[in-house]
């Protein structure tokens, strides 16, 4: 009887890798030496406990390298059982641990805005759940409403992006992340629009109104262009010809503004200040309304009492 030793593992599979689902593997592979000159036969087991023994034979799993399954979400643990004819003649390798994790996938998408020139665009933000391994941010602009083609943007690298707004347009933007391990394909968000419209801007207005004691002036109107969002109206009156300093006249909230009849020959001045919700955009006060209100006129020569 020649007794000998068992065979050797000189290289024991990998002992524990991270992916996400459906990712490709690193293979488990085994490098074996010693024993008898005869073939040698081996067995990969899947086990439910971090144990090398008491696991499931798998079918068809019978080399020295044996490349484990990543559907399914979870955490297996993987073994081979190498052994030759003769008596006892057989080796175990350590455990290899093999964590899937559920693929990533966005929970916070960038939001589109609408901004005036040079305000403060709604930051663009992304959030990720699940996964594997540390991110990695890459933002892009691109011309059209689409995440991919897109032109990669200097040093924006991180999981927001402040988009700049000094230019009257229209840009898309969108993130992808990327993963350094795990095999994780990289996630592409969704595209958020950034328009840049040009700043509030009041039309000129009417010139100035003569009307008689007593008369009443032709209804004030102001109409505007730039912007966006929803525009409210304050009109003012001022003893001064200017747009600043003025009194506020309760009630004067819409585009349009006739004042009361005037009893005093004077000239009175009016304004109105024209602001919009939109993000970043200025108020704008109108040029001023001017009345000149004179006196009526006077006959100077009466017709003959009687004839």
């Amino acid at each position: 009887i020649n007794v000998i030793n068992d065979p050797v593992i000189d290289n024991q599979p990998i002992a524990t890798q991270e992916l996400c689902q459906n990712a490709t593997p690193i293979d488990l592979s085994v490098i074996v030496s010693g024993g008898t000159t005869s073939n040698k036969t081996y067995q990969w087991y899947d086990n439910s406990t971090n144990s090398n023994t008491g696991g499931t034979p798998i079918p068809s799993a019978n080399s020295s390298q044996y490349t484990p399954d990543t559907n399914e979400v979870g955490e297996s643990y993987y073994y081979v059982v190498i052994s030759q004819n003769e008596s006892g003649c057989q080796v175990t390798s350590e455990v290899a641990t093999v964590k899937i994790n559920e693929a990533p996938e966005f929970i916070k998408q960038p939001i589109s805005s609408e901004i005036c020139l040079n305000g403060t665009a709604t930051l663009l933000e992304v959030e990720y759940d699940k996964g594997t391994g540390t991110p990695s941010y890459q933002w892009f602009s691109n011309s059209t409403n689409t995440n991919t083609g897109g032109n990669p943007i200097d040093a924006a690298n991180s999981s927001s992006y402040n988009p700049p707004t000094d230019n009257v347009g229209e840009k898309f933007y969108y993130a992808e992340i990327s993963f350094d391990s795990g095999g994780c394909d990289k996630i592409t968000s969704e595209v958020a629009s950034v328009k840049v419209v040009e700043q509030l801007t009041i039309n000129p207005v009417a010139d100035a109104q003569t009307i008689c004691v007593g008369g009443t002036a032709n209804e004030f109107q102001v109409s505007f262009s730039g912007g966006t969002g929803e525009p409210s109206y304050q009109w003012f009156s001022n003893t001064t010809n200017s747009n600043t300093g003025g009194t506020e006249i309760p009630g004067a909230t819409n585009s349009t503004y006739t004042p009361d009849a005037f009893d005093i020959v004077d000239s009175y001045f009016f304004y109105v200040e024209v602001s919009i919700d939109g993000v970043g955009c200025n108020t704008d006060a109108s040029e001023v309304f001017q009345i000149n209100v004179i006196n009526d006129p006077v006959i100077d020569n009466q017709p003959i009492a009687t004839q």
